[in-house]
């Protein structure tokens, strides 16, 4: 940002969050970066990047719930939610997607909190309140410092 306003000091950059479709002509909006594979009819898009999602948790939370390498294990733990991970989201989608990669069954049957944005899921994870579902393009220099880890293998 700092080198777009160096160069187009004139042009006023109003930036805001969240996962609903942005209405361009009732808000005078001219650009909008979606995390989604649903784009609204109509505009025009580029793919910036793909993400992967990845379970994350502290060490120690790793090892009191026995969950290296032991993903059936997460029955007893806590899985911490993005309710908001894109905008047709319902409650569990990132966990159930997770799941159904990884032939875990029954997602919404283990205990869990749900936030309403992934940082604040990761940051909870952080203070071992569970394991969130991390997108590896925002955890990745926690992974890499070991203040997350992600206790399975990619499947």
């Amino acid at each position: 940002m700092y080198l777009f306003k160096q160069k187009h000091p004139s042009i006023e950059l109003n930036i805001l969050t969240g996962n609903e479709n942005v209405n361009f002509q009732g808000y005078g909006i001219d650009a909008a970066i979606y995390f989604d594979e649903q784009i609204p009819e109509k505009l025009w898009s580029k793919e910036l990047m793909s993400e992967e999602i990845i379970p994350v948790c502290t060490q120690a939370y790793a090892e009191q719930f026995n969950l290296f390498e032991q993903p059936a294990n997460l029955v007893n733990a806590t899985l911490l939610h993005d309710n908001q991970a894109w905008d047709y989201n319902s409650h569990h989608d990132e966990w159930t997607l997770w799941a159904k990669e990884n032939g875990i069954t029954d997602i919404d049957a283990i205990p869990s909190i749900s936030f309403d944005r992934s940082d604040l899921a990761v940051s909870a994870a952080m203070h071992n309140a569970g394991v969130a579902i991390g997108r590896l393009s925002l955890v990745e220099k926690r992974l890499k410092s070991g203040e997350l880890i992600t206790p399975f293998r990619a499947c």
